[in-house]
């Protein structure tokens, strides 16, 4: 008897340069089980590797240095259930590896700079993420993560963030209209140098149903005096640190009411929500309500 073909469900993660895209994507493989998700990064769609001559006339957020036909493509191809050769970047060599084979899985994630660039491209997301992370606290998770990481100078770092600034406000921050929820991060308290982890504010905003008003009912009675709802504009704002108490009252609450694990950290609220988001637009998420797509 021939296998049943799977169907998956693709998530799009968009935003700026170091802004927690990869971070965001792992807190929604913990949420749904590694082993039902395959998460690409749009990196791997660069036209060039790492000290060609096209990097002296592109940065890395122009579209043209990038093969968004190919990223279309293969999204595509994964999504109509079939497996597909690719390649993929290194960011430790600046090289390409492969072209491996890929499979789907239940869920696949594209998260990177383009993925709503095109109208070709946005249409085949079933669920599309963007962070609008204040600059401050970009540049704060850029440096640690470009130096701490893959071994850059700060001195480098800090000037391809000035050679990106353009192209930043052409080419990436537009996409953020056509997403279905932003999630804003700002800092808290002042940013250390020496200190990668910071003290967050959240704003979840919907663009499309469904409202954030279900979930705001179910947290209001946990963190009443942290957070906010603004019905027309449905935008709820946590803007204070949340303790370990109150996060792990929303575990409970999530475990309770949906039979979902959430992380025991602030990560819980975008897992909350994405779970919320992803049920209403088909997935089977836990015991959420869902339609069938």
């Amino acid at each position: 008897m021939p296998m049943k073909k799977i169907k998956p469900f693709i998530i799009g993660i968009c935003g700026n340069s170091g802004c927690g895209k990869t971070a965001l994507a792992e807190r929604i493989e913990n949420l749904l089980g590694k082993t039902n998700v395959l998460t690409i990064s749009c990196d791997d769609y660069h036209k060039w590797g790492r000290g060609d001559k096209n990097w002296e006339n592109f940065t890395h957020l122009n579209p043209r240095a990038n093969n968004l036909e190919t990223l279309s493509q293969d999204i595509k191809t994964l999504k109509s259930g079939i497996a597909t050769k690719k390649l993929y970047y290194c960011h430790e060599t600046g090289k390409f590896l492969g072209p491996k084979k890929t499979h789907p899985r239940k869920y696949i994630i594209f998260e990177g700079l383009h993925p709503f660039y095109t109208p070709a491209l946005r249409k085949l997301f079933d669920f599309k993420i963007f962070l609008d992370i204040d600059p401050s606290l970009n540049l704060h998770f850029k440096i640690h993560r470009d130096v701490g990481e893959r071994g850059h100078s700060k001195e480098k770092v800090l000037e391809a963030i000035k050679k990106r600034e353009a192209d930043l406000k052409k080419y990436i921050l537009p996409q953020k209209k056509y997403a279905d929820m932003v999630i804003e991060k700002r800092p808290i308290l002042r940013l250390r140098e020496d200190k990668q982890d910071t003290a967050v504010e959240y704003v979840f905003r919907h663009n499309k149903k469904p409202s954030a008003k279900k979930i705001y009912n179910l947290l209001k009675i946990i963190i009443p005096k942290k957070m906010s709802y603004n019905p027309k504009k449905d935008i709820l704002k946590i803007p204070r640190i949340l303790s370990d108490l109150e996060i792990g009252k929303i575990q409970k609450l999530a475990k309770s009411n949906f039979g979902i694990r959430l992380e025991p950290n602030i990560y819980c609220l975008s897992q909350l929500l994405i779970s919320y988001n992803l049920s209403a637009r088909g997935a089977k998420i836990g015991r959420l309500p869902h339609t069938h797509r």
